[in-house]
């Protein structure tokens, strides 16, 4: 650690392994952010999971993903290892992004130019990752970082996996992804799950920014959070999602769901919040419907928020 100066009253975050602080360069003063992670050698030596977020960000080296520029190890204590992640420093991550927003200028969400631009980003990050095969399991507003240029950056890969898109033998947890994020699949117990689950925490956080912060679904534990998804949504049938009565967690009381109108959805948008809100559920029905499959699913709404295309015209380039 010799290298770096590290500010402890600068906490960044906290997590099941440790704490991230802010830090300086001790030559150049470039800030960064140290992921400090601590381990019982004696007990459990380094979780493999930790292995497996290391080996992910090595991997990954994009534009709009944070990078992880070293990795240090502290063996001063017998008992217990501590590994530090040396990684890319960002000011602010979406979530308290918006909060600032809504804060000073009057409960506002953010501006349509603005949500186009991180979803761009976002897009663009999340199809690289996609391309190399890496689902990132937790994509929310607190894992999205922007830098002073309002460049947006994709950040924690701890729940990320390796994925192949057309083997139908794999099996993952469904215990990934923030609840209020987390796709209908995960919510009914497939355990044989694709790159639709980060697709659709994407038009989630859509929706997030053009309603000033407040998230569409939100509920207390799984079943609320479907019947929040459904109340909204509408309960997908057989012939839109074959299959789905079947799922292990599937409940036959969610069938009376019916979709709801925008204009009870969210009553007080202004219209181009509005449309972008629209984008965000036809692209959450796609998700759940029988083009859930389709590979190159994402690239659509990434079009469609650049071209600024109608609503009655956004379903189809979804589907590309």
């Amino acid at each position: 650690m010799e290298n770096y100066i590290i500010d402890k009253t600068k906490l960044l975050g906290e997590g099941t392994f440790g704490k991230v602080f802010k830090a300086r360069e001790k030559i150049g003063g470039r800030a960064v952010a140290l992921k400090q992670m601590k381990f019982d050698l004696q007990k459990d030596g380094i979780p493999g999971c930790v292995m497996k977020e290391i080996s992910i960000m090595k991997e990954l080296k994009h534009k709009h993903v944070v990078r992880i520029l070293d990795i240090i190890h502290d063996f001063t204590d017998r008992k217990e290892r501590v590994l530090y992640l040396v990684l890319e420093h960002l000011e602010i991550d979406l979530r308290r992004y918006m909060a600032l927003v809504r804060k000073n200028h009057d409960s506002a969400a953010l501006p349509v130019p603005v949500i186009q631009r991180f979803t761009r980003h976002l897009m663009k990050g999340l199809a690289y990752c996609h391309s190399h095969r890496i689902l990132h399991r937790d994509l929310k507003p607190g894992n999205l970082l922007i830098d002073v240029q309002q460049r947006l950056k994709i950040a924690d890969f701890g729940q990320s996996v390796a994925f192949e898109l057309y083997d139908r033998s794999q099996c993952f947890t469904t215990k990934v992804t923030t609840r209020w994020y987390r796709a209908p699949e995960l919510l009914l117990g497939e355990v044989n799950y694709t790159n639709t689950i980060d697709i659709w925490s994407v038009g989630c956080i859509i929706s997030e920014m053009a309603r000033a912060g407040r998230p569409m679904f939100v509920a207390k534990d799984d079943p609320g959070q479907l019947c929040a998804i459904f109340s909204v949504l509408g309960a997908p049938t057989e012939s839109l999602w074959p299959g789905v009565s079947m799922m292990p967690k599937w409940d036959p009381a969610l069938e009376v769901l019916q979709p709801k109108s925008m204009i009870d959805i969210v009553p007080h948008l202004p219209i181009e919040a509005l449309d972008l809100v629209i984008v965000a559920m036809l692209y959450l029905l796609a998700t759940i419907s029988a083009l859930r499959q389709v590979p190159s699913g994402y690239i659509g709404i990434s079009r469609v928020l650049t071209q600024r295309k109608s609503p009655a015209r956004i379903a189809a380039p979804v589907a590309e």
